[in-house]
């Protein structure tokens, strides 16, 4: 016969506790551990608004998400969600897990995390970066149909963005946060999930999906990413990131991704790799820890203000 245990119970004696903490001495953490972090661009949205003046996905885009869904092989120790607050990325992010949910796998209480809003601008800068698009559209752009308008406008808004990358640590008003201050949130996300890898249970294998917006990691990319580029002679060299958005294959597209995989060996020694359209990066460590230490500062002075 089974008794159930007595809210009246004897607390545990001294020496169950003993042995409870040599248990827990003898756990081994941050050994053969696998951390995977995904950073996506929002699906496709509708043209129009819903009643809260958001743009919704559209029926083509929520396709997109159910496919990108479909297509991840989360680990077996399950995938955990952190959004944007605008309501396309947290479409798509829900929509991905119940394609994993359908497989099985372990689904960990999403968050919304306002760093991975992207940039929140002044008026008087998004109309400037609107006007760049726009002057960068051929004539015959309204005559364009499918893929061929969406590729079209895609290359206009990286001349854009590449327009507002320039300002590097500047800002362009005060309402409008520098590129250099965006990277730092994405790179204070990205610190985050390396120093996960040392806590973690060994032979620990997660995912991480941000759901987020474009202008929103291009900042990061372009302070971290390390290139292996050819100068005119054939010599090859490292650079850190790009003058141009097109020299990486653009920004990202809907539902498009890249990601940050953090593996540990046997005697926790840490291997960092950036993959992005089926290429391989090494990231640049010391600008990252610079970044994600300025990201610290800002948010340590906010709490003081506050």
């Amino acid at each position: 016969m089974e008794f159930e245990e007595s809210k009246f119970s004897k607390a545990p004696e001294e020496q169950d506790l003993r042995e409870e903490q040599e248990i827990r001495e003898q756990m081994e953490y941050g050994e053969n551990v696998e951390v995977r972090a995904i950073f996506m661009r929002h699906a496709a949205k509708t043209d129009t608004r819903d009643v809260t003046g958001v743009a919704p996905l559209s029926e083509e885009g929520r396709e997109q998400a159910r496919e990108v869904g479909r297509g991840f092989v989360a680990k077996e120790h399950g995938i955990k969600a952190y959004m944007s607050p605008m309501g396309r990325a947290i479409e798509t992010a829900n929509l991905i897990l119940e394609e994993q949910e359908k497989k099985g796998i372990r689904i960990f209480k999403s968050r919304i995390r306002a760093g991975l809003r992207g940039v929140l601008g002044s008026k008087e800068w998004t109309r400037e970066l609107t006007r760049r698009t726009d002057e960068n559209l051929p004539k015959n752009y309204e005559e364009l149909t499918g893929e061929e308008r969406q590729e079209t406008l895609a290359k206009a808004e990286d001349i854009a963005l590449d327009w507002w990358l320039s300002f590097g640590e500047k800002k362009f008003d005060e309402e409008t946060p520098s590129p250099e201050q965006v990277a730092a949130g994405v790179a204070l996300l990205v610190d985050t999930y390396i120093r996960m890898a040392d806590r973690l249970y060994s032979k620990s294998k997660v995912h991480f999906l941000n759901a987020t917006h474009k202008s929103a990691t291009e900042p990061f990319l372009k302070e971290v990413l390390l290139r292996k580029v050819e100068d005119e002679e054939g010599n090859e060299r490292i650079v850190r990131g790009f003058d141009r958005l097109e020299e990486i294959g653009g920004g990202l597209d809907l539902a498009e991704f890249w990601d940050i995989t953090v593996t540990t060996d046997e005697k926790g020694a840490k291997i960092v790799k950036l993959h992005l359209r089926g290429q391989e990066y090494d990231i640049d460590r010391r600008r990252l820890d610079e970044l994600a230490q300025f990201a610290r500062e800002v948010e340590k002075r906010a709490k003081i203000m506050a």
